[in-house]
């Protein structure tokens, strides 16, 4: 699958502080697009919903850096979060809902990636 970066990620890119109105709907993708990653530093709002078929986060999301927001919905497949998400401490909100074994990993004091996600001041998973 070849994706458009032209269009589709400026659109994300551009959207004012705070602000996450565009989405890209790409439901048969099995892994993110490694032509995210040159958008790492400018990127604030991550919204991943009703990817049925994405199997894993990269460890590389770890380097959006200017990330506020994270949105995990919908991906059953996603068992995991990427070590390196403990890094991102612009990261102020997170949502995880409708990713079973994700949202199991990520219950507050005993799931297994719960210390990567703890410092986040604003978690909601499962709900």
């Amino acid at each position: 699958m070849r994706l458009d970066t032209s269009n589709s990620l400026q659109k994300m890119v551009y959207l004012p502080k705070r602000w996450c109105s565009s989405k890209l709907s790409l439901p048969k993708m099995v892994y993110l697009p490694k032509a995210l990653q040159h958008l790492s530093s400018s990127l604030q709002c991550v919204f991943l919903s009703t990817l049925r078929e994405l199997s894993s986060l990269p460890e590389w999301l770890g380097d959006f850096t200017s990330l506020e927001e994270l949105t995990i919905s919908e991906c059953p497949k996603v068992t995991s979060l990427p070590t390196r998400i403990r890094g991102m401490t612009n990261l102020q909100f997170m949502l995880v809902m409708e990713c079973p074994e994700l949202e199991r990993r990520c219950e507050r004091e005993i799931g297994e990636d719960w210390h990567n996600i703890q410092h986040i001041p604003h978690l909601c998973i499962g709900h």
